[in-house]
């Protein structure tokens, strides 16, 4: 029996193209054993055991794709995060309120509808900051700032008081009450760490005045 005769028996059996090499004892090309074995039929069992491994092959290399596409992620934001803290190592305090006018450009209640600073976020970030850039640039602090929640009608107001008093450290007593969002009754809140949006607010309109002033005269002044 020649080897390919024993090659095409030995794959009619199901075995690999590395299992015949062995058998017969010397590494035939794989073009040629290809080339031997195309018209062979292969058992149904090896096709059913090859079309699982090929699809946990798959599964692995999806799996491996998205291991290596997070900690290309993770590398990334690492190098952002280690450019930014050397960025801000030793600011200039002018930053800060460049920072916070900024800031309460994009969210602060405007003089026009209102006397004194005042803005409102859900995110709890965003309200830290602000009450830290506030210390930084005014020195305002935490026990001279009052708040109040707009929260939805299946909200717990004493909860949700309790929750912003302790992330943004603002005495529990300095919170207003307030009514709940009449468009809300009867609908149920979807998101569960849905806390409202805490609005924070102290006495100042030169303050206010100079936070929306500020990004105007930069704005002019890097016009042409």
């Amino acid at each position: 029996m020649t080897e390919k005769e024993i090659a095409q028996k030995l794959r009619a059996q199901g075995k690999t193209f590395g299992d015949i090499q062995e058998i017969i004892g010397r590494k035939i090309p794989k073009g040629t054993l290809s080339y031997w074995l195309k018209d062979v039929k292969l058992p149904p069992a090896y096709l059913k055991t090859y079309k699982e491994n090929m699809l946990k092959s798959l599964a692995r290399g999806r799996v491996n794709s998205l291991a290596y596409s997070r900690k290309k992620q993770e590398d990334r934001m690492a190098a952002i995060r280690k450019n930014c803290d050397e960025f801000l190592r030793v600011p200039d305090p002018q930053i800060y309120k460049i920072a916070l006018s900024f800031l309460y450009l994009g969210e602060g209640y405007k003089w026009k509808s209102h006397r004194g600073l005042q803005l409102g976020s859900s995110s709890e970030e965003l309200m830290e900051l602000y009450v830290l850039l506030l210390e930084k640039c005014y020195n305002v602090k935490r026990m001279d700032l009052h708040a109040f929640i707009n929260h939805r009608a299946d909200q717990n107001l004493l909860g949700l008081k309790r929750y912003w008093s302790k992330v943004l450290e603002i005495p529990l007593k300095n919170f207003y009450q307030s009514k709940a969002d009449p468009r809300t009754i009867g609908k149920k809140t979807i998101k569960m760490n849905y806390h409202g949006v805490c609005v924070v607010s102290c006495a100042g309109t030169d303050k206010q005045l100079e936070l929306e002033t500020l990004p105007k005269v930069l704005l002019k002044n890097l016009g042409p």
